[in-house]
């Protein structure tokens, strides 16, 4: 009889950084907003083609790619206030970041 003993695989994925801007910040309704953004590794290298989704008020309204690391989306904002955010949920290779977020009023 063969014995055999389980083995143990460790995935280790990247760490991720995400940051964006928005403007204008403020303005009459309707409101259109450029929401700019970097995704980084954790060695500040830039993700190219990986998804991110970009979040009105907790929900998501419009996804884009990265290119280079950078990304950018127009959202149209009604009156009011708003939190606008982007998030990259990870993949096979990168964690996900928690998301960033500005306020836009």
């Amino acid at each position: 009889m063969v014995r055999s003993n389980p083995v143990t695989v460790v995935s280790s994925k990247i760490a991720t950084v995400l940051t964006i801007d928005c403007n204008p910040k403020s303005g009459s309704p309707p409101l259109t907003v450029r929401v700019d953004g970097l995704l980084l590794d954790a060695n500040s290298a830039p993700l190219f083609d990986k998804p991110v989704n970009i979040l009105v008020d907790g929900k998501v309204v419009t996804s884009v790619r990265t290119f280079a690391g950078i990304f950018t989306a127009n959202v149209v904002l009604q009156a009011g206030e708003h939190t606008v955010q982007a998030e990259f949920l990870g993949d096979a290779t990168y964690e996900g970041c928690e998301p960033a977020g500005i306020l836009v009023w």
